[in-house]
């Protein structure tokens, strides 16, 4: 005869933490409690054509300049994939 785990034993702390955050979130939702967004967040789209030194000027945070590094390294690759066809 088999025994059965608990579902919460067989997920791993990582998804435990995740759905911890996503239950946080959503009483703050229902207590009318905006979530805080940082600005930074929703500008990446309009400053990632710039250059780290540009961003560095403009003082985005290491993390910005890094996410904004990682999207032109995958345009620079997806054009070199055209270039090759």
């Amino acid at each position: 005869m088999s025994t059965l785990k608990p579902a919460a034993a067989s997920i791993s702390t990582d998804a435990l933490t995740v759905m911890s955050i996503g239950r946080k979130i959503a009483s703050m939702i229902r207590a009318g409690k905006p979530r805080q967004v940082d600005p930074w967040m929703t500008a990446i789209d309009a400053i990632d054509g710039l250059d780290r030194l540009a961003l560095e000027d403009i003082g985005a945070p290491s993390w910005v300049i890094k996410e904004v590094q990682r999207r032109q390294g995958i345009w620079r690759q997806q054009l070199e994939d055209i270039g090759r066809r």
